[in-house]
């Protein structure tokens, strides 16, 4: 920092005036420059009024003698050529050559005499073209021969005027030539003596990014996060103390080894695919399973950025190992599910209890209507079998049974149903599991 803010204040106390100085000047050349170029337009542009102005009276003249559509287009043509440089001249606009800007005012006062005349002529010359009377237009072109020489001299004059005022505007532009190539030497001077601070404040330099690089260093040495840093090939370029105790190898070994060798889960088509997508967004966070050198497998969270280093993409990843993490969220979730197969066996225990309490009321009716027992006989069948099922789930929460469980809950529905003993025989040996659908 104090290395910069010595440079920055040498800088600002040398080359700020210079600067400044040039800065204008180059702002001068271009302004005259384009002024230049707008004035030698205007010329032009002006130099053309006097042709058309000559231009409107010759095809005037012609017309009057030989007459014909052609020449009365043409004649027309003029005038609206003359009109549409006059208005370009004075409010800017398009031409042939290019694009003017408004009229300067200094130039104002020319243009002002060539406008005040021009509209004689255009009504002479438009009358000329008309179909009116033939003395009418007799009279019409001896108006314009006598309009015209005055107009060509107005003309002539603010040919003159632009001139004179691109003439100035040259002489400004190599004045400003003369001091930006004097600043250019004083630049040359200062840059010399740049040079030589430069000089005296490399060694500075150096060491100060030593230090950083030691720094640098130090931090990921004394990190308890792992780092490690992968090129193209995917090899490990650089690994820190903490990634290497968290995976049991020696930096030689890891430095000779790919991200491949130790990852657990992913192929290396899965981490060529993940390397692009880190590519694509710059970097990301995710989870993944890494091998120790003793085969347990690490579950850690990395942070991965990419960057470009030396022409070719660098992979720089910081490891945590969330290992514990894991198996605490493990445990909760198993203690969670534990809870909930607890409150599920309890659920189906009460259905039951209640299923039962409804088939003794159904066999209650039965009794005390004999007409109804054939019905309400197959209504207990059926409630006494969602019974024995709530039974049975209550009992065997991972819904899983044995089935000579199952058959003994059938034989004791049946049982109750009847009112018969029911005993089947079942061979706790041979039975086997069954799921509920």
């Amino acid at each position: 920092m104090q290395f910069k803010s010595e440079v920055t204040r040498t800088l600002t106390g040398v080359l700020f005036v210079p600067s400044l100085l040039m800065l204008l000047a180059v702002t001068a050349f271009y302004v005259f420059l384009s002024q230049t170029g707008a004035d030698t337009l205007r010329v032009g542009v002006a130099g053309r009024q006097r042709l058309i102005a000559q231009q409107v009276l010759g095809r005037a003249e012609r017309y009057r003698t030989t007459g014909g559509e052609v020449l009365r287009d043409e004649l027309l043509a003029a005038v609206a050529a003359f009109d549409a440089h006059l208005d370009a001249l004075r409010h800017g606009g398009a031409v042939a050559d290019g694009t003017l800007p408004p009229l300067p005012p200094e130039a104002g006062a020319a243009l002002a005499q060539l406008e005040q005349l021009w509209p004689e002529q255009r009504q002479a010359a438009l009358a000329v073209a008309s179909a009116a009377p033939q003395e009418a237009r007799v009279r019409a072109l001896r108006d314009l021969q006598s309009a015209t020489p005055g107009l060509i001299a107005a003309a002539e004059a603010v040919v003159r005027t632009l001139d004179a005022r691109s003439r100035e505007l040259r002489r400004l532009m190599l004045f400003a030539l003369g001091l930006m190539a004097a600043l250019g030497v004083a630049a040359a001077a200062l840059a010399l003596a740049l040079v030589r601070a430069q000089q005296r404040t490399r060694a500075r330099t150096e060491t100060a990014l030593a230090e950083g690089e030691a720094l640098h260093a130090l931090v990921l040495r004394t990190s308890r996060d792992g780092f490690f840093s992968v090129g193209p090939d995917t090899r490990f370029r650089e690994v820190n103390d903490a990634y290497c105790r968290m995976l049991g190898y020696t930096r030689a070994e890891l430095l000779a080894m790919r991200v491949v060798d130790v990852k657990a889960v992913e192929t290396p088509a899965e981490i060529e695919a993940h390397a692009a997508q880190v590519l694509a967004q710059g970097h990301d966070r995710f989870e993944t399973r890494h091998r120790r050198k003793d085969g347990t497998v690490l579950e850690v969270e990395l942070s991965v950025t990419a960057a470009e280093v030396g022409g070719e993409q660098v992979f720089f990843s910081f490891a945590r190992d969330v290992t514990p993490r894991k198996q605490a969220e493990r445990e909760r979730m198993a203690q969670l599910e534990h809870q909930r197969e607890a409150l599920v066996r309890e659920v189906h225990h009460r259905i039951k209890n209640n299923l039962q309490g409804v088939i003794g009321l159904l066999r209650r009716q039965a009794d005390t209507h004999p007409p109804l027992r054939a019905t309400l006989e197959v209504a207990m069948a059926q409630v006494s079998t969602m019974a024995a099922v709530h039974g049975l789930q209550g009992r065997h929460a991972s819904e899983e049974l044995q089935l000579c469980d199952l058959c003994q809950s059938i034989a004791a529905a049946v049982a109750t149903l009847t009112g018969a003993a029911v005993e089947p025989l079942v061979q706790r040996q041979a039975a086997r599991p069954i799921r509920l659908a």
